[in-house]
């Protein structure tokens, strides 16, 4: 065994009133002898991707945003970020202090945000569009790339249309799989097999037309070659009003999944399950209210090889939290229209993963401010809130967050947000998530934003001794 220390990206334990992290920790000995010591350390650089705008020309906002000073005492001074296209090698430089948010506009894709040194630790980014009003306020955040992913996304009808957009920032080439799925089962006719995503590239795929003659889309991307992003981008049309929506897997599938910013409107949502193991599932849904009512219940039965939408009424405020429990590994979203009269946009919000030891986002670019929705998947999590605004003025706040129950918090346009929990093994059971919504009744725009584990600590271990 090599003396060469072996680096793993791993989270640390976060304490309300501020990161609590071990410098050293005692060394161990291996069967076979040797003694490993292990250190942490904040990391040192992260990128993240983002699939940019529609075509070669389509203009996004990126924003990135670093958490504050409170949260992140272990990240050096220096350190900077930047954004840039995957295909080449000038970076835009973003002018980003610690603690702050910054926007910069890009054209096409795919594009990869990168942070170094002291701006590595607690770093986010987001790509919106929509925000100057004269477009579908649209918003996905900036990720890694997965091997498999399922998105449940569009809606039956000939004015829809769903582009997946694929990419590929590794250094070799990926090969694709997409299958469909949907209420009445695999829908043969809009399978692709053995799509090529050349290395450092995007591919967009408009899926055939068979999968708009059917309800309850799920879009299955499978990778054996090599990790790719995989985004959906949803638009629809009425008259002349248009809706977009772009929206990916975040969690992946599991018994438990937690939609923490379900969007509301005409108090409904709808909430799309898939089993994705291949055998039915019992899944018992609950709508977490914002309001402080108690959760709605209900229990249904997603059928073997088939997706199901279900339509949860009666609902109070802007937005709730939706919790689906199985026995099965399931896939959750919802989804609603931005207003009932003459708009066209919608919102997807899909499964939220644990944010880990902290996690943020910034409303840079939106032209609109949200409301952020925190859900447990603990009987009760303690969790710190900082929302910054353009001026630089911070406001920290503690919450309590239950697992019978949806906390929500008003964020301001142009602000940034950072949520903190304990954690413990890594978990700090709690998911969150924004909801942004814009315009007159007639014309509401709407969208969300996941929000997913910052890069925070690294671990390295090295043979100290024989």
């Amino acid at each position: 065994m090599s003396a060469q220390g072996i680096a793993r990206g791993v989270v640390l334990a976060a304490a309300a009133a501020g990161m609590v992290w071990t410098a050293h920790a005692a060394p161990v000995r291996t069967s076979t002898g040797e003694r490993l010591a292990t250190t942490t350390s904040a990391v040192e650089a992260t990128s993240l991707v983002c699939p940019g705008g529609a075509g070669s020309n389509g203009s996004t906002e990126v924003n990135a945003t670093s958490s504050p000073e409170s949260l992140t005492p272990f990240a050096r001074e220096s350190g900077g970020a930047s954004a840039r296209l995957e295909s080449s090698s000038d970076p835009k430089a973003m002018s980003l202090e610690r603690g702050g948010a910054t926007v910069t506009e890009m054209k096409g894709g795919p594009l990869v945000v990168e942070a170094t040194g002291g701006m590595a630790p607690g770093f986010a980014a987001a790509q919106i569009s929509g925000g100057d009003g004269k477009s579908p306020l649209v918003a996905r955040t900036c990720a890694a790339s997965l091997n498999e992913a399922w998105i449940p996304v569009g809606q039956k009808g000939s004015s829809r249309l769903s582009t997946l957009v694929l990419v590929n920032s590794g250094s070799h080439g990926a090969t694709v799989d997409i299958d469909v799925s949907s209420r009445d089962g695999d829908v043969a006719g809009a399978a692709i097999a053995d799509k090529a995503v050349p290395a450092h590239s995007r591919v967009e795929v408009n899926l055939p037309t068979e999968a708009k003659n059917h309800d309850g889309v799920v879009v299955h991307v499978r990778s054996e070659s090599g990790a790719v992003q995989a985004s959906v981008r949803d638009s629809a049309s009425s008259g002349s009003t248009k809706g977009e929506e772009l929206t990916a897997q975040y969690a992946v599938p599991d018994t438990t999944q937690i939609v923490p910013a379900a969007p509301v409107t005409d108090g409904k949502t709808s909430v799309r399950l898939a089993a994705p193991a291949g055998r039915g599932a019992v899944v018992k849904l609950s709508a977490l209210s914002t309001q402080g009512e108690a959760s709605k219940d209900r229990v249904v039965s997603v059928p073997r090889g088939r997706t199901l939408d279900v339509s949860l009424d009666g609902l109070k405020g802007s937005t709730v939290a939706v919790r689906a429990t199985s026995e099965a590994e399931i896939v959750a979203a919802a989804t609603a229209p931005a207003a009932s009269g003459s708009s066209a946009d919608f919102a997807w919000a899909q499964a939220a993963p644990d944010i880990g030891p902290a996690a943020g986002t910034s409303l840079r670019g939106a032209g609109t401010g949200g409301d952020l929705v925190l859900t447990a998947s603990a009987p009760q999590v303690r969790a710190t809130v900082v929302v910054t605004t353009k001026d630089g003025k911070s406001t920290t706040q503690h919450v309590d967050v239950r697992d019978n129950a949806a906390r929500r918090i008003s964020v301001p346009k142009d602000a940034s947000v950072w949520v903190t929990a304990p954690t413990k093994q890594g978990k700090s059971h709690l998911h969150a998530g924004i909801v942004l919504r814009t315009g007159s009744k007639s014309s509401d725009r709407i969208t969300t934003l996941t929000l997913t584990a910052a890069p925070w600590m690294r671990e390295q271990t090295a043979l100290v001794a024989r």
